[in-house]
């Protein structure tokens, strides 16, 4: 089956943003798909991740990890996210994007606007990267929201012995579950193609999925 998917790539990149709550599967989705499009294309993909390393980035993980306070106002907070996102771009991204086939980001911007609709709207915190970012911003090509019911994402933070986050806790997980399936509703000329992939299913069929999805979206831009 896999063979009889093959397709032959171009050299054209392409940016794809794995999003979806805490527990979703989007760091073992990444290493799968780096794997396949590597293994299977002969792609040069490249893999990263928001909290970045920078310094920005470590202080949001110290505050998901509840080493420090965390800001009382989600704005101030997402604040912090999107100005780490601002020097992944230039420090990670765009240059990643120059050198490689394909891109894969676990978590980008929709996480800031899905986790900012818990007190504003869409167009505020797209509008909020647009001020922050201007120019440089660049939209993914593709963003993978995998879904997963708030109670299995429960269960699997326990499971694997994770504190939990600023973010994890049922009542907020669902509203944020909830916004990144609006989004994906919303066709949002601004955020891009956005697929949603059924987190529920095992982790070879949700890789099944994703791979099918960015070869489809990949051709489609190559051909367009």
């Amino acid at each position: 089956m896999a063979a009889q998917r093959r397709i032959k790539m171009s050299q054209r990149p392409f940016f794809v943003a794995l999003e979806g709550i805490d527990g979703s599967g989007k760091d073992t989705l990444a290493v799968r798909l780096e794997e396949h499009f590597v293994e299977k294309h002969n792609l040069e993909v490249a893999v990263t991740e928001e909290p970045t390393q920078g310094s920005i980035g470590v202080l949001i993980r110290r505050m998901l990890d509840g080493e420090i306070p965390a800001p009382s106002a989600n704005i101030v907070f997402q604040a912090l996210f999107i100005e780490d996102r601002a020097f992944h771009i230039q420090s990670l991204i765009r240059p990643k994007l120059l050198r490689n086939n394909l891109v894969i980001s676990v978590r980008y911007w929709l996480s800031t606007i899905a986790y900012g609709m818990l007190d504003g709207t869409a167009a505020e915190y797209i509008a909020f990267h647009r001020r922050v970012v201007g120019e440089e911003l660049i939209v993914p090509d593709l963003t993978i929201i995998l879904d997963l019911e708030t109670e299995e994402t429960m269960r699997r933070i326990q499971a694997a012995g994770r504190k939990f986050d600023w973010f994890a806790k049922k009542e907020k997980l669902e509203r944020i579950r909830q916004n990144y399936l609006e989004l994906a509703k919303s066709r949002i000329a601004a955020l891009g193609t956005i697929v949603v992939v059924d987190a529920m299913k095992s982790k070879e069929e949700v890789a099944l999925d994703a791979e099918a999805a960015i070869e489809r979206w990949y051709l489609m831009r190559i051909y367009s």
